[in-house]
C-alpha cells in the first residue's frame, strides 16, 4: 500500500524514512488497534515498530474495544511493550 495513495512510496518505505529523517527519541501513533478483530487480531504497534527498526515500544490504549459495539474500559492487564506475551 503506498501513502498517500497515488504515491510511489510503500507504508513500510515511509515508516523506515520517518525514523531515519526524524531524529527523535519518540513516535506516538494514534487509532492503532491491538487484538482487535476489526485489524485481524494482530498487534499494530509492534508492526510498525517493526518495520521503523524501533528497538523499543509500548502501547496503552485509552479503550478496548470497537465504538458503537462491545467495548469497555482499560485495565492495566492491557498495557503491552515489546516483552509482553499478549493473551
Amino acid at each position: 500500500m503506498a501513502i498517500p495513495p497515488q504515491s510511489s512510496i510503500t507504508l513500510s518505505e515511509a515508516l523506515v524514512k520517518l525514523h531515519d529523517d526524524s531524529n527523535t527519541d519518540v513516535i506516538a501513533l494514534q487509532e492503532v488497534d491491538v487484538q482487535q478483530e476489526r485489524s485481524g487480531h494482530g498487534n499494530q504497534v509492534a508492526e510498525i515498530a517493526e518495520l521503523m527498526g524501533a528497538k523499543h515500544w509500548a502501547f496503552a490504549p485509552s479503550m478496548y474495544g470497537t465504538p458503537g459495539e462491545k467495548w469497555h474500559g482499560v485495565k492495566d492487564a492491557m498495557v503491552f511493550d515489546q516483552d509482553s506475551t499478549l493473551p
